[in-house]
């Protein structure tokens, strides 16, 4: 297993891409601010595509302050190319780490 790491703008930023084909085994977006809550946009899109409505995820999702949002029950399949993209409320204050593995 290979894990990629980011820091989330307050734009669609590259969270993860493809490089053959992959899956993402588990997710974690951390919201290091103590004092305010943080809501994030995530997209899973095709190779290609754009981070749009068509491709999101997670609506503004809320991370309190301090925590930890842990996606691991589910597994996305990824081709050459595609890409998780993650929109912040406040840059600065998420980072994500993304496991993932070749398959």
């Amino acid at each position: 297993m290979s894990i990629a790491k980011a820091a989330i703008s307050d734009s669609a930023t590259t969270a993860y891409t493809s490089s053959g084909s992959t899956a993402i085994t588990s997710m974690f977006i951390c919201n290091f601010d103590t004092s305010n809550d943080c809501h994030v946009t995530v997209y899973v899109v095709p190779s290609g595509d754009s981070a749009d409505d068509t491709t999101t995820v997670f609506k503004e999702l809320t991370i309190e302050a301090g925590d930890t949002y842990i996606f691991n029950t589910e597994r996305f399949l990824f081709d050459n190319g595609d890409t998780i993209k993650m929109a912040a409320q406040q840059a600065g204050d998420l980072t994500s780490i993304i496991s993932y593995t070749s398959i």
